[in-house]
């Protein structure tokens, strides 16, 4: 009886979480993505009572502020100070979606919303941060991460516990029932959120949730803490000279540090930059944490974990008094992650605390000595001290490090303006042992950007950037070339090794995964030349290298494609080619064929119907169905059809084929177009366009992102895609919205590419779509089937940009959970660098 009993509870439970979830929809469009205050705030208004449906019924003039007007609770003032945050928002619900909600609200069990209000609220915040993710003006944390981050040390109950940068008051919700936490943010809106979360939870003293700047309230300063907990903004510069740091890790470590008990510990979520960064500032602070014997932690996580930013992370754990004094814990948390979807990452929170507790180093957790990583300039780069030896040694060679074999090319900085000559790109660079010499007659002439530098002499170019080296020889030099800044050039001393050998080995599977550790940067991944200097090269004696090398060669040259394949390949081009040239050919016949038919039926109209209008009438045999007039209609009617299709083809490939790629700033490119639609007076949907910045390798956080495109036909595409929403999916013409994403994220190989989604609610994609049908020219299908064409248009745009095209089903396993989006097509473009 008990387990029924508990079974109809947990249903009605759900039941209410749901309606919840619901509410969202009865705002106004324009309020339901950023302002993702105003149901928390209006649910907590309904839960003191400030909010009621009789209220409403009776009087349809009264406004949210005069109720809070009215209001007289402990809280009052802080009921008043959230409601002058959100008051625009707030203001701007219509009557009628107010009284909506309440009508909604009033029809849930009174006794389970009540007495499980905070677990109500809560999952609501979980499926705002779910649904929303990067929309969202406040970034929300993962729940997973916030056990995280709370979890990495135990808080005894009644411990002091400090939150600065305390953003959306996770973690200071999270540890308030058990300690005495104190919060700041300067944020007025951030500030809003942790009290009505606080409110959600029952709390009726909320004086500990300061609103003013971090570590700037003397009596805060004074006070000594257990814990001290934060997930700042990333890589945030300080221009507030009343602190003596230079960004925010340098003010949240030094100030924590001074403000710790002699056991307390310092948790902090930190940007991949500040880890590997070479600034002097980040090298200086990271030397401070290690001279001094603080830094007890260095946890890595993968990206796309969390809502705003698709870029990586990792926790440091700072500590006056060390369990081993000398060492610090370097561990890779990515075995701990599970992939859900295409699109969705989480951390599993109890794996993550098995690995932390391990006794054991293991192949993602190692303890290192101070003194190791002073040697490594202070870098906490989790990868690069995870190197073990049996990645790359082997008893039959010499282990050498590549300085060994190498020495830097002097640079010429100086370069005068508008100064032309042979300009070295990586793109530039090679990728095969068969073809690596850089022929200086294939480099053209050009004015050189900045930032550029001279090379007078034969040299070794490796990449600095992006996930290959790319090795590639200049050997004949007979004019002086120039490289960009992400190559390094190198002499290399032909006494000890073989060129085509070291080429070979520069590409070994055992360097690219030393490589692989020392990269860093998050959106364009970057090796230091003193890293590169550090590689450990397996070196054999001259003679070996030389019959090493003409092995691998001679391995290449059988692999090459038979001469049947190569037959192959040539005949598919050749069908490839003629289907090309029968368009072409065909562009013509089918124009005389429209015209001639044409001319048949005016001839025929004129000269011979007039006198024997019977003849229209006349069959084949009485057994045939159509007339002579039918059968000029149908060859009227298909000779259009057929010069329409040619033509059209023809045009649009020419067309696309004609149209000339430059960079172009997608940031700036989808704000404008959403602008443009928005402005157009027929439109029938909602959109939005949501793009987080994410943090390059020096720390900037990158306001654009380009690729390779060309305008008109990237807006072709867009439109397209639109249409098709409206054709196939929505339904009527309120609730319908198109929602455009961007972000990186790493493609295949590795290298970073640029990630577009365009979502749209209404109806899904049949059970049958399938991708090669979509883009396959001519297929059409569903009661509103076009011609087939724009599917097959859309991808060819989209090769024409290097890019690729594919689709998520949002209703199914892959897509969003408690989402009312339908469709998303996602795109993938290399990105372009601007050099």
């Amino acid at each position: 009886m008990h387990e029924i009993q508990k079974s109809y509870e947990d249903g009605v439970l759900l039941h209410i979480k749901k309606s919840v979830r619901k509410l969202i929809n009865v705002l106004p469009i324009d309020l339901r993505g950023r302002n993702f205050h105003v149901i928390p705030f209006l649910l907590v208004l309904y839960k003191k009572k400030i909010l009621l449906y009789s209220s409403l019924r009776t009087n349809t003039q009264i406004s949210i502020g005069d109720l809070i007007a009215d209001y007289k609770g402990a809280d009052a003032e802080y009921v008043k100070a959230v409601y002058s945050t959100v008051q625009k928002e707030i203001g701007g619900i219509p009557y009628t979606s107010l009284f909506e909600i309440v009508q909604l609200l009033d029809v849930l069990d009174e006794e389970t919303f009540f007495e499980k209000f905070s677990l109500i609220f809560e999952d609501y915040i979980l499926f705002l941060q779910q649904n929303l993710g990067k929309a969202i003006d406040i970034p929300l944390l993962p729940q997973e991460l916030v056990h995280v981050l709370t979890g990495l040390e135990r808080v005894k109950v009644g411990a002091n516990v400090y939150n600065p940068f305390a953003g959306d008051h996770s973690l200071a919700i999270e540890l308030a029932g058990v300690a005495r936490v104190i919060t700041q943010d300067s944020g007025r809106e951030n500030w809003a959120l942790g009290i009505i979360r606080a409110m959600a939870c029952g709390f009726e003293d909320l004086s500990w949730l300061l609103h003013s700047f971090p570590f700037n309230d003397e009596k805060v300063n004074e006070m000594k803490f257990d814990l001290i907990v934060s997930a700042p903004p990333f890589r945030l510069k300080l221009l507030n000279s009343n602190f003596n740091a230079t960004s925010i890790e340098d003010l949240v470590i030094r100030k924590s540090v001074d403000m710790l008990k002699p056991d307390g510990k310092l948790v902090i979520l930190v940007a991949p930059s500040f880890t590997s960064s070479e600034s002097k500032a980040d090298t200086k602070l990271r030397r401070f944490l290690v001279a001094n014997d603080y830094l007890e932690k260095v946890i890595s996580f993968p990206g796309a974990l969390l809502p705003h930013t698709s870029i990586p992370f990792s926790i440091l754990v700072i500590s006056r008094q060390k369990e081993k004094e000398g060492k610090v814990l370097f561990v890779d948390a990515e075995e701990t992650v599970k992939q859900l979807s295409k699109r969705e990452k989480r951390i599993d929170v109890d794996h993550f605390f098995e690995l932390i507790a391990s006794k054991n180093e293991r192949s993602n957790l190692r303890y290192i000595d101070n003194e190791d990583i002073a040697e490594n300039d202070f870098k906490l780069n989790v990868n690069r001290y995870l190197i073990h030896e049996e990645d790359y040694s082997n008893t039959r060679y010499e282990i050498v490090p590549l300085s060994s074999l190498v020495t830097s090319v002097s640079r010429n900085t100086k370069i005068i303006e508008k100064l032309t000559g042979r300009f070295i790109r990586i793109r530039d660079l090679k990728s095969n042992l068969e073809d690596y010499k850089i022929n200086l007659n294939d480099i053209a002439f050009e004015e050189l950007p900045k930032h550029v530098y001279r090379v007078d002499e034969p040299s070794l170019l490796l990449a600095l950037r992006f996930s290959q080296l790319k090795p590639s020889m200049v050997t004949e030099v007979y004019d002086p070339y120039y490289v960009s800044n992400d190559i390094l050039a190198l002499n290399v001393d032909f006494t000890k090794v073989d060129i085509r050998y070291l080429i070979s080995e520069l590409k070994s599977s055992y360097v690219e995964t030393q490589v692989g550790k020392f990269r860093m940067g998050a959106t364009i991944p970057y090796i230091s030349k003193n890293d590169i200097l550090q590689l450990k090269i397996r070196l054999l004696t001259l003679e070996e290298q030389k019959l090493r090398v003409e092995a691998e060669l001679d391995i290449l040259d059988r692999n090459k494609l038979t001469p049947y394949e190569e037959d192959e390949k040539e005949t598919n081009n050749a069908v490839a080619e003629q289907n090309v040239f029968l368009r072409h050919k065909l562009a013509g016949p089918a124009q005389t064929l429209g015209g001639t038919v044409q001319n048949l039926i005016d001839l025929l109209e004129k000269h011979v119907f007039t006198s024997y209008p019977d003849l229209k009438k006349l069959k084949l045999s009485e057994k045939h169905l159509f007339t002579l007039e039918d059968y000029l209609r149908i060859m009227m009617k298909e000779s259009d059809s057929l010069l329409q299709i040619v033509s059209r083809q023809l045009r649009v490939e020419q067309e696309i084929e004609q149209k000339k790629l430059v960079p172009i700033d997608m940031v700036s490119f989808l704000e404008e177009y959403v602008q443009d639609v928005l402005s157009r007076p027929s439109r029938l949907f909602d959109i939005k366009f949501g793009y987080t910045p994410d943090e390059e390798a020096d720390g900037k956080v990158s306001k654009s992102l380009y690729i390779l495109a060309n305008g008109e036909l990237l807006k072709d595409m867009l439109d397209n895609l639109l249409e098709n929403a409206v054709v196939h999916a929505f339904k009527g013409t309120e609730n319908n919205r198109i929602e455009i994403s961007l972000f990186t994220n790493p493609g295949l190989h590795d290298d970073v590419e640029v990630q577009l989604l365009v979502s749209n609610t209404g109806k899904p994609l049949s059970e049958t779509f399938i991708l090669k049908d979509y883009i396959r020219k001519g297929f059409s299908s569903g009661d509103n089937a076009g011609e087939g064409f724009g599917g097959w248009y859309i991808n060819e745009i989209v090769k024409k940009f290097s890019g690729r095209l594919d689709y998520i089903d949002e209703t199914g396993p892959e897509g969003l959970p408690e989402t009312d989006l339908a469709t998303s097509f996602e795109f993938s473009f290399p990105i372009y660098i601007n050099e």
